[in-house]
């Protein structure tokens, strides 16, 4: 297994661990939707499609 798979995977793994109440700030995070979830804890970023085709 990738050591990214296994890095994503133990996190997965605390969150699902994690006795501690879920908090998420609609002000600084936008509406609580897999992809804003995704951004704020860094598993994707975003980028310019331009930059993106031109550096590849």
């Amino acid at each position: 297994m990738h050591p990214e798979t296994q890095e994503l995977i133990s996190r997965l793994r605390n969150y699902a661990e994690n006795r501690h109440p879920f908090v998420w700030n609609t002000e600084n995070s936008g509406e609580l939707n897999c992809w804003n979830l995704l951004l704020s804890e860094g598993f994707v970023q975003t980028t310019d499609f331009d930059q993106a085709i031109a550096t590849s």
